[in-house]
């Protein structure tokens, strides 16, 4: 389970890519208590590795149903 709590929004670097950006969020999550600032696209990477390191550790499948295996809808 993957859990963030929004602190706010404002102009910054971004604390993964480092990156000066007109948007950053301000994030928490469990493992670190003080928010940290993420642009929109490495907070979205940061949560896709976190679900799918879950997901590795309970062997769920990350494909979601009515896609096949390369992530295109089924028709």
């Amino acid at each position: 389970m993957v859990s963030v709590t929004f602190k706010g929004v404002c102009p910054g670097t971004c604390s993964w890519c480092r990156k000066e950006k007109n948007e950053v969020f301000l994030v928490s999550d469990k493992a670190a208590h003080d928010p940290r600032p993420w642009c929109w696209g490495c907070l979205g990477k940061k949560v896709r590795l976190e679900v799918e390191g879950a997901a590795g550790k309970s062997g769920a499948a990350l494909t979601p149903a009515g896609d096949d295996a390369s992530g295109r809808a089924l028709s």
